[in-house]
C-alpha cells in the first residue's frame, strides 16, 4: 500500500510542476498561393541534416496547421508535398527556442507537358499500414444517397440487420474528420450524413485514449470508421426534412439538420413513424430486458427477424425490433474543437416506442433417449418505453505536456410491457406432457451512469509518459412484475396449478476502478509499459415474490423459493509489464498481467449463505504487425482474460416467468478464463482498384459458464425444494470445459471496367463447440456455418444506381448426446436494388428481395418475396424538393423467420411483420455549403 501511495503522490507532483523543456517545437500553417485558403491534409516531413532521414511526419489539420514537438536543437529541412502542388523544401534552424514558421505557401504545379491523354482507373482503395482507405469519388451514388448507401458499395463493408461490419467485425464508432459523432451509435451517423460530403473513408482499429497518448499500443481497440469530408463541404448547412402519410394511417416524418463551421459542428435529428423505422442503442434497453441469467446460445440466427445474440438485449441495438413499432425520437450532437486548449463533444438522444408483436415458435430438444420432446408457443406482447441518454467528452490541454479528459455517460429508461402466451410440451405429436396459459406484466425504471477521468503527463524525454484513468460505473434498476398463470400437467394424476404472483426486484451495481500507466522508451525503436489496475465492484439484488392473499385482497404471501436477497463484491488487482518494438516494417508487443480476483458472495434470504473465493491468474498477451509493403499489412493479436460471474448468474433464486421453463443462478460458479487469437491481413492494389482482406479469430474458454438443464421425466424435486412436475424444465448456469469457437472471413473487391461496376465477394466460415448438461449428461452442440456473398454495384453515373446481391449460408448442427438430432439447413437471399433519375426530375426506385429457407421444421420452410417500389418528382431550385409515392411489400408476402441453435435445442420462430402499405412523402434537401461557387451565386 505504501508503494501505491508513493505512486499517487509522485503523479500529483508530475502534474503540478512544470518541467524545464530541453526540446522544442516547430509549427506552421499551409496555405495556397491563389486565395490564401488553408490547405487540409498536406504531407509535412521533418528531415535531418546532412543525411535527409525523415525524423517526423504529419498532415496539416482543418485549419492548415501542423506542429512537431520534442525536437532537439539543430539544423533541419521541412518538406511539404501535396497532389497538384510543387514540393516545397524549407531550412529550419533551432537554437534555444520554439520555431514558428508562419504561413508556408503551396504553389500549383503548372509545368505543362506535350498534350498526352492518359486514362487510368481511379484509385478506389488503399492500404496504409493498418488503415484501409476508400476514395468516395470512385463509388457513384445517387444525389440523395446517405453515407450508408455509399459504404455498401465498398468491398469489405456490410450492413447486416442494421449492424455495420467492416472486414467481418462490428463497427463500434464513427468519426467525422476525427471527431466524435453521436457517441458510439455507428448506424445513426451513417444514416444522417449525405454521401456527397465524403471525400475519403478510413477503416481502422482505434486505440484507447491512453494508447493514442503514450504511443504504446496496449491492444484495447475498437473497429472505427473515420469519414473525411470534402474541402468546402465541411462548412455550411445541410440536411433533409420529410413527411409522409399513407393508407391504414401509416405515417413517417423526420429529418436531420447539420451545421458545420470549421471545427464547430451541430447536428439535430428526429423522426416519428409507425412503419418500423427504429433507432436504438444498448443504453435504451436497460429497463426493457432487466437482469438476465446467462443463457449463451450458439450457431447463429438467420432470417429477417434478427440475428441471434449472446445477450438478449442485443436484439434491440440499432436495427429492427420484431413486431409493429411506433417510434418517436430526437437527438442533438455538438462538438467544438476551435480551441487548442479546450475541446468538447456531446450528444443527447431521446426516443419513445410502442411495440406490438405476435410470435410463434417451435423447439426440438436434444434428449439422451431421443423421445421426440418438443415445445411450442404462441405469444402476444406489447411494450411502451421512454429512453434518455447523454454522452459527452471534455478535453483540457493544460499545456503541451499535460491534459485532462472527462467522459460522462448517463442513460435513463422507463418501460412497461405485457406478454400473454400459451406454451405446450409434448412428445412427438400425440403425447401431451403439460401446457401453460400465462400473462406477464412488467414495469421498470433503470439508470446507468459512467464517469471516466483521464489525467495524462508527457515528460521532456520522448516516450516517457504517466497517466491515471479513474472510472465509476453505476447501474440501478427497479422492476415490478406480475404473473397470472394456469398450468396443466398430464400424467397418471392430472394436476392443475394456478399462480397469481407479484415480484418486486431492486438491483444496484457500482464499480470503481483506476488504471495507472507508465511508459518509457528503451533503445531507439523500443518502449515498455508498467500498469496497475485495481477495481472494486459491489452488486445488490433484492427480489421478493408474493402470492395473492384472498383474505387480505393483496399480494402478501411471501414465497421464499422465488425470493432472495443477495450481495456480491469483486475486488481485483491487476499489474503488468509489456514491451513493444516498432520500426518501418516490423512491430511486436509482448506482455503479461498478474491478476488476483477476490469474489465474496453473501446471501441473507431465504437462507444465509457466504463464500469467499480467490482466483489468481497469469494473463499473457502479444501483438505482431508486419508491413510487407505500403499496400500489404499483417496483424496478429493474442489476448487472455479472466472474468467473474455476474450476480444474476450467482443468485440462487428461481425465475418462473415461464412456469414450464424455470431458471435459476448458481452461487458456486468459478471465473471464466478466455484465450483469444485474432488475425487481420489486408492487401490493396491502388492502380487496379483491387482490395483483399482476411480476418480470422479463435477463442477457447476454460470454466465456460454453460447451461445445466433438467427435463423432468417424472414428478421430482430439484435443489432448494423446487417441485418439478413431469415435462417441466429447470436450468441453471454451470462451469463446463470444452467451449471453443473459430471464425474466418475474407473479402475481395475490384472494378469491372467494361460494365462500369464494382464487384465485391465475401466468404466466411464459423465453428462453435458448445458444452451443456442435459439431465446430468454432457452434450456438445457442434455448429458449422458456411456463408458467402456476391455484390455487383453500379459505378456508371449519379443517375443510374443499382446493386445485385446473392448471399447463401449453410449450417450443419451435430450433437454428441444423440446423433439422430443432427440437422442441416440452408438459407438463401438474393436482392436487386435500383434507382434511376430521368430528365433530372423523375426518380424511379425499386428493390426486390427473395428469401429461401430449407431444412427448417416443416411449417417454417418457406419462400419469401419482398418487393418495394417508388416514383418521385423533383422540383424547386437545384431539385431541392421531391414528391414521392412509394409502396412497401407490393406482393403482400413479407414475413419474418428465425432459427436459433442452442446447446439444448433447435428453435424456429416466426414473428409479426408489417405488410403492404403505401406512402405519399414530401422531401426537402437542404444544401448550403461555404464553397467558392456558393459565394459567387
Amino acid at each position: 500500500m505504501q508503494l501505491i501511495k508513493n505512486l499517487f503522490i509522485s503523479l500529483s507532483v508530475f502534474f503540478s510542476i512544470t518541467i524545464s523543456a530541453q526540446n522544442f517545437s516547430i509549427k506552421g500553417k499551409i496555405i495556397d498561393n491563389k486565395n490564401s485558403e488553408s490547405q487540409i491534409g498536406v504531407s509535412v516531413s521533418l528531415l535531418s541534416l546532412p543525411d535527409s532521414t525523415i525524423l517526423k511526419s504529419a498532415a496539416s489539420d482543418f485549419d492548415g496547421n501542423f506542429v512537431f514537438t520534442d525536437v532537439s536543437a539543430g539544423n533541419y529541412v521541412l518538406k511539404t508535398a501535396f497532389i497538384g502542388a510543387k514540393i516545397n523544401f524549407k531550412k529550419v534552424n533551432i537554437t534555444n527556442q520554439d520555431v514558428d514558421l508562419g504561413n508556408i505557401v503551396l504553389h500549383e504545379n503548372t509545368k505543362v507537358l506535350k498534350e498526352v491523354k492518359i486514362e487510368t482507373a481511379q484509385v478506389r482503395v488503399e492500404q496504409k499500414e493498418d488503415t484501409t482507405q476508400y476514395n468516395a469519388n470512385a463509388y457513384k451514388t445517387n444525389p440523395d444517397a446517405n453515407v450508408e448507401d455509399l459504404i455498401k458499395k465498398m468491398p469489405g463493408i456490410t450492413v447486416e440487420n442494421g449492424v455495420v461490419k467492416a472486414h467481418g467485425e462490428e463497427v463500434k464508432r464513427v468519426l467525422i474528420d476525427g471527431q466524435e459523432f453521436f457517441g458510439d451509435d455507428a448506424a445513426m451517423a451513417l444514416k444522417n450524413l449525405p454521401a456527397e460530403v465524403v471525400e475519403k473513408l478510413q477503416v481502422f482499429d482505434r486505440q484507447s485514449e491512453q494508447s493514442r497518448f503514450t504511443g504504446f499500443d496496449d491492444g484495447n481497440q475498437e473497429k472505427t470508421i473515420n469519414i473525411i469530408t470534402k474541402p468546402g463541404k465541411n462548412q455550411g448547412s445541410f440536411g433533409k426534412l420529410y413527411a409522409g402519410y399513407g393508407d391504414n394511417n401509416r405515417y413517417s416524418a423526420g429529418g436531420n439538420l447539420n451545421y458545420f463551421k470549421e471545427k464547430r459542428r451541430v447536428s439535430v435529428i428526429g423522426m416519428s413513424n409507425n412503419i418500423n423505422q427504429q433507432n436504438f442503442s444498448a443504453q435504451d434497453l436497460t429497463g426493457v430486458v432487466g437482469p438476465q441469467t446467462n443463457t449463451r446460445r450458439g450457431g447463429g440466427g438467420m432470417g429477417r427477424g434478427g440475428a441471434e445474440q449472446e445477450n438478449p438485449s442485443s436484439n434491440f441495438l440499432v436495427g429492427q425490433q420484431n413486431g409493429i413499432t411506433q417510434t418517436s425520437s430526437i437527438g442533438v450532437n455538438f462538438s467544438d474543437n476551435t480551441s487548442e486548449k479546450f475541446k468538447v463533444n456531446g450528444s443527447y438522444f431521446f426516443n419513445t416506442l410502442q411495440n406490438n408483436n405476435t410470435n410463434s415458435l417451435s423447439r426440438n430438444y436434444f434428449t439422451e433417449n431421443n423421445d421426440g420432446r418438443n415445445y411450442e408457443e404462441q405469444n402476444t406482447s406489447s411494450q411502451n418505453s421512454f429512453n434518455h441518454r447523454l454522452n459527452a467528452r471534455l478535453e483540457l490541454n493544460v499545456d503541451t505536456n499535460n491534459s485532462i479528459i472527462f467522459t460522462p455517460k448517463i442513460s435513463w429508461q422507463n418501460s412497461e410491457s405485457e406478454s400473454d402466451f400459451t406454451g405446450t410440451n409434448f412428445i412427438n405429436t400425440d403425447s401431451l406432457l403439460n401446457n401453460t396459459n400465462t400473462l406477464n406484466t412488467n414495469s421498470s425504471v433503470a439508470y446507468n451512469t459512467s464517469l471516466n477521468l483521464l489525467l495524462r503527463h508527457k515528460f521532456a524525454k520522448e516516450g516517457r509518459t504517466i497517466s491515471l484513468n479513474t472510472a465509476f460505473d453505476g447501474n440501478n434498476r427497479d422492476n415490478n412484475s406480475t404473473l397470472n398463470s394456469i398450468n396443466q400437467y398430464y400424467s397418471a394424476n392430472d394436476t392443475t396449478i394456478d399462480l397469481d404472483q407479484q415480484t418486486i426486484q431492486y438491483y444496484n451495481a457500482n464499480t470503481l476502478s483506476a488504471t495507472l500507466s507508465y511508459t518509457e522508451r528503451l533503445f531507439k525503436i523500443g518502449m515498455f509499459q508498467i500498469n496497475y489496475n485495481p477495481s472494486l465492484s459491489n452488486t445488490i439484488s433484492d427480489k421478493r415474490n408474493n402470492s395473492f392473499n384472498t383474505a387480505s385482497d393483496s399480494y402478501s404471501l411471501l414465497d421464499s423459493t422465488l425470493s432472495s436477497v443477495f450481495n456480491s463484491q469483486v475486488l481485483t488487482h491487476k499489474a503488468g509489464l509489456s514491451y513493444r518494438v516498432r520500426d518501418k516494417k516490423l512491430g511486436f508487443m509482448l506482455g503479461t498481467n498478474l491478476q488476483q480476483l477476490n469474489l465474496v458472495n453473501n446471501q441473507t434470504f431465504p437462507f444465509a449463505f457466504n463464500s469467499n473465493i480467490k482466483f489468481n491468474s497469469i494473463l499473457p498477451m502479444a501483438m505482431f504487425n508486419y508491413k510487407f509493403s505500403k499496400t500489404t499489412n499483417l496483424r496478429m493479436f493474442y489476448r487472455t482474460n479472466a472474468n467473474a460471474p455476474s450476480v444474476n448468474q450467482l443468485q440462487s433464486v428461481v425465475n418462473n416467468t415461464n412456469p414450464m421453463l424455470l431458471t435459476s443462478g448458481n452461487p458456486f460458479l468459478k471465473q471464466q478464463f478466455s484465450n483469444n487469437i485474432t488475425l487481420r491481413f489486408g492487401k490493396t492494389n491502388p492502380d487496379k482498384g483491387r482490395s483483399f482482406s482476411v480476418f480470422g479469430n479463435a477463442m477457447l474458454l476454460n470454466n465456460y459458464i454453460a447451461n445445466s438443464t433438467i427435463i423432468a421425466q417424472n414428478d421430482t424435486v430439484v435443489e432448494n425444494g423446487i417441485s418439478l412436475l413431469k415435462g417441466a424444465q429447470f436450468s441453471k448456469p454451470q462451469n463446463l470445459k470444452g467451449f471453443k469457437t473459430y471464425r474466418a472471413s475474407m473479402s475481395y473487391g475490384l472494378p469491372v471496367a467494361f460494365i462500369k461496376c464494382n464487384l465485391s465477394f465475401n466468404a466466411g466460415y464459423s465453428y462453435t463447440k458448445l458444452p451443456s448438461l442435459i439431465n446430468g449428461i454432457t452434450n456438445f452442440s457442434l455448429n458449422n456455418s458456411i456463408s458467402s456473398g456476391l455484390v455487383i454495384s453500379s459505378n456508371i453515373s449519379e443517375k443510374i444506381d443499382f446493386s445485385l446481391s446473392y448471399s447463401p449460408s449453410y449450417a450443419l448442427v451435430k450433437n454428441t448426446i444423440i446423433a439422430s438430432s443432427n440437422n442441416n439447413y440452408l438459407v438463401q437471399q438474393a436482392s436487386i436494388k435500383a434507382n434511376y433519375i430521368a430528365w433530372t426530375k423523375l426518380v424511379f426506385s425499386t428493390d426486390y428481395s427473395y428469401y429461401n429457407y430449407t431444412g427448417l421444421s416443416q411449417t417454417f420452410n418457406q419462400e419469401v418475396m419482398l418487393w418495394n417500389a417508388a416514383i418521385g418528382y423533383k422540383f424547386l431550385k437545384k431539385n431541392a424538393a421531391e414528391l414521392r409515392f412509394s409502396v412497401f411489400d407490393i406482393l403482400n408476402k413479407n414475413t419474418s423467420i428465425n432459427r436459433i441453435v442452442n446447446d439444448t435445442y433447435i428453435e424456429d420462430s416466426q414473428t409479426q411483420v408489417l405488410n403492404r402499405y403505401f406512402l405519399v412523402t414530401f422531401i426537402y434537401n437542404l444544401r448550403s455549403y461555404a464553397t467558392t461557387e456558393n459565394k459567387k451565386e
